[in-house]
């Protein structure tokens, strides 16, 4: 509730200190890591269907896109 009453409101009426409590319960519970694991097996089922269309320059760039994607790093 807390996170997405912060959420929600406009830019610039978020506190630097709101920010970082935002941060901290993101941290707190995990989330980033389960993010990463939704992302990966996401990806693997993607990969999975790019693999059965024909071999094409358009699915290179899907698949190279898709692999960015997954290994961006912030």
């Amino acid at each position: 509730e807390e996170v997405l009453e912060i959420l929600h409101r406009d830019r610039d009426s978020i506190s630097s200190a709101e920010i970082e409590r935002v941060i901290a319960l993101v941290e707190e519970y995990g989330c980033t890591a389960y993010a990463d694991e939704v992302c990966q097996q996401t990806a693997k089922v993607s990969l999975q269907y790019l693999e059965k269309l024909p071999p094409t320059d358009a699915r290179d760039v899907l698949g190279e896109m898709l692999e960015f994607l997954i290994h961006r790093a912030f």
